[in-house]
């Protein structure tokens, strides 16, 4: 019994052996993320030729890996989505403290609420506006943001050291307005407003937008 299950382990390990996905290349993962961000694809904006091109190229993928569609006969579902356009001529973000106003228009703001909206509160500095327990770094820790309004620097600090915490030079998930967004959220914040960072050698997020015509 025992020379038995003992063969039979042999052999389904073999198997496994033999079925395993080829290993993940420097290459191939190059080739994938070049044709992703290049030129033609034009940012793969949402119900953009770019995005449909994208679309399209991952299912082929997920084909070709032999991948299962999860209970349906596609590997895409459709999910109702608004394209809304802000008119930037229009739109401006209005400051008030102290009885003084400042009003910013692009490029020095970029607003893009469908409607006039008032948001009131305290203004509270956060850094980055991170919170990475897997790295030990929190921005939020010793502040209390529940029910006021959010400062933070865009992307993430450290970014031109190979040393960083943060992936080196490069850029993790906490580098995103969404998660940055997501985080104030969670912490309580009602509003949140984000800068460039002072010290950056890149675009920052709102530049690379003031590039995209008058889409955001």
């Amino acid at each position: 019994m025992q020379w038995k299950a003992l063969c039979t382990l042999l052999a389904g390990l073999s198997l496994a052996a033999q079925t395993a996905p080829p290993s993940i290349n420097i290459r191939d993962l190059k080739a994938d993320l070049t044709f992703l961000s290049s030129k033609p694809l034009a940012g793969r904006l949402s119900l953009q030729t770019g995005s449909e091109v994208a679309i399209e190229w991952i299912v082929s993928e997920y084909a070709k890996a032999g991948l299962k569609t999860a209970g349906i006969a596609s590997y895409v579902q459709k999910v109702p989505l608004i394209e809304f356009f802000p008119d930037r001529e229009a739109s401006s973000l209005t400051i008030e403290t102290k009885g003084a106003s400042s009003e910013l228009k692009f490029p020095e703001a970029i607003v893009t609420f469908p409607e006039d909206c008032n948001i009131g509160g305290e203004v509270v500095f956060a850094g980055y506006g991170i919170t990475a327990p897997e790295l030990n770094y929190d921005d939020y820790r010793g502040i209390d943001v529940r029910g006021k309004i959010v400062l933070v620097f865009d992307h993430e600090p450290q970014e031109n050291d190979p040393a960083s915490i943060f992936n080196g030079t490069g850029n993790t998930r906490y580098a995103t307005s969404r998660v940055k967004l997501l985080n104030a959220q969670a912490h309580g914040a009602i509003a949140v407003l984000q800068v460039a960072e002072p010290n950056r050698k890149h675009p920052s997020n709102q530049e690379r937008q003031a590039r995209i015509g008058g889409a955001t």
